[in-house]
């Protein structure tokens, strides 16, 4: 999440090659927990693989659309050495990559043939620290809502804690309203 504001997710999961099932959230960011990286992974090595991809959005640059979307989706890693970003299968990130600091972009991220990376490849001039962020508090005693088939919930307003969001196949979860929810 490159910058705070609104941004908005879309997952899919492919069933069986031909059914699909899409969730769309949007949602606010406090600047407390904005993030330059769509995706990081420490220490550790980045990979890629099977049509995945990495992409985000900014509102606050326009409206979200087809055609505004898939920018600022960087990467990176603290980590150098071989195939420290390693992208496989068709896959894309649709921003920048980053390896450790001193790393080689050209030696320490690999790019299969049919993937893709739409920005630059350097190196990190400081390693990111990625020490979790304190919750906020408020919201009362954290819970877990799962909402399977055809259930549906509404949150009208209000803080909501919340130790887990599971919504699959039809379920509805709608916000409605001034909601802020803290998902730990």
């Amino acid at each position: 999440m490159r910058y705070p504001g609104f941004h908005r997710i879309i997952y899919r999961r492919k069933m069986g090659g031909w059914l699909e099932s899409r969730v769309k959230i949007t949602y606010k960011i406090p600047r407390l927990f904005s993030f330059e990286y769509g995706v990081f992974s420490g220490p550790g090595k980045l990979t890629l693989r099977n049509d995945a991809y990495v992409d985000s959005y900014d509102s606050s640059i326009a409206p979200w659309s087809e055609a505004t979307r898939r920018k600022n989706g960087t990467v990176g890693t603290n980590r150098t050495g071989n195939r420290s970003i390693d992208l496989r299968d068709r896959t894309a990130v649709f921003g920048d990559a980053y390896v450790g600091v001193g790393g080689s972009p050209a030696a320490h991220i690999k790019v299969a043939k049919n993937a893709d990376i739409t920005g630059i490849r350097s190196a990190l001039t400081a390693a990111e620290d990625t020490t979790p962020k304190i919750m906020p508090v408020g919201g009362g005693i954290p819970y877990n809502l799962a909402l399977n088939n055809n259930d549906t919930f509404t949150f009208s307003g209000g803080i909501n804690r919340l130790n887990g969001l599971q919504i699959s196949d039809d379920a509805v979860l709608t916000i409605s309203g001034d909601v802020t929810l803290y998902v730990e």
